[in-house]
């Protein structure tokens, strides 16, 4: 199976792409993490890209997004299985592609689903907190007036 000159060249070129300009995303993303940033209200959006981004991030963390891709990979499959007569390398590349998306977009699946149950698990604790410090509070004032109502009871005996 020969491999296309331009997917050589593609292969040798990405990695010393990614060499030569590691040292400046580097530079930038320290740049970046040391300046303070002004957290948007996330209750009140002040524009539209902040609304875009909302919607965007509920929408890629939902288990429905990535189900969408398994669908479209899954039905792309047999269509690319079916006209990939001549055997090339390229045939051979959009196929494995398909399945590898068929997998990530299952693994995608799984994990906003455990970063869900994750999310309710911090909420219940929270909540479990909250009532738990109430009841030391309530504790606490009934133990006051026990101990009111036993000083009151000692005054009165003596």
């Amino acid at each position: 199976m020969l491999v296309p000159i331009w997917a050589m060249i593609l292969i040798a070129a990405i990695p010393a792409i990614a060499t030569l300009l590691q040292p400046f995303a580097v530079v930038s993303a320290n740049s970046r993490a040391i300046q303070p940033k002004a957290s948007p209200d996330t209750q009140n959006p002040k524009n539209l890209a902040q609304t875009r981004g909302g919607w965007f991030s509920r929408a890629v963390m939902s288990t429905w997004m990535p189900l969408f891709g398994v669908l479209l990979n899954i039905c792309l499959l047999p269509y690319e299985i079916h006209h990939a007569h001549p055997l090339t390398g390229l045939w051979v590349f959009a196929i494995s592609f398909l399945v590898a998306g068929i997998f990530y977009n299952l693994m995608l699946m799984h994990i906003s689903s455990v970063l869900r149950v994750i999310g309710r698990m911090v909420d219940i604790n929270r909540d479990h907190s909250e009532v738990k410090s109430r009841m030391v509070d309530i504790e606490g004032s009934l133990i006051e007036m026990v101990g009111q109502l036993q000083q009151g009871q000692r005054e009165k005996n003596n």
